[in-house]
């Protein structure tokens, strides 16, 4: 939420700032064995996670990779967007399922169905589609608001 108070103030150094550290949040969320994002790391020092997976984790990762997209056209939010979006593609969007699926265990196998999707999720996609609809009316360059 600083990138957001950052783009309202135009503050680079506040955007700068909330970009190393959600691109270091995510890093260390990233289950690089199964893919998707861990539910929380509870205690650094003994190294203790809550492995299961929810959407609405993945769809906040949407939001802030794209609004650097929107901003500095970073690469590295570039690939985060466009696994995240796999992912969820291929975890959270279930045949047979009218809504996505809220979260489950570390490979989204036994689902559950207890969250904050009906918050999250509709809030990516507005969010996003109007970012998107920022960047094309730009034709495809950054915002300039931190330049």
């Amino acid at each position: 939420y600083r990138t957001l108070s950052a783009r309202g103030l135009s503050d680079v150094q506040l955007f700068n700032n909330a970009q190393e550290l959600f691109k270091r949040h995510v890093e260390v969320a990233r289950d690089n064995v199964y893919g998707g994002y861990y539910w929380s790391l509870d205690h650094v020092s003994s190294f203790t996670f809550k492995l299961g997976k929810t959407l609405s984790l993945h769809d906040e990762v949407l939001i802030g990779a794209l609004l650097l997209i929107e901003h500095q056209a970073d690469d590295w939010a570039e690939k985060c967007f466009a696994d995240t979006y796999a992912y969820i593609q291929e975890k959270f969007i279930k045949s047979g399922h009218v809504f996505a699926v809220e979260g489950g265990d570390r490979k989204v196998v036994n689902i559950t169905n207890k969250g904050m999707g009906i918050y999250h999720h509709p809030r990516q996609l507005v969010i996003n589609l109007l970012a998107i609809e920022r960047i094309i009316d730009r034709t495809g360059k950054v915002s300039g608001v931190f330049n």
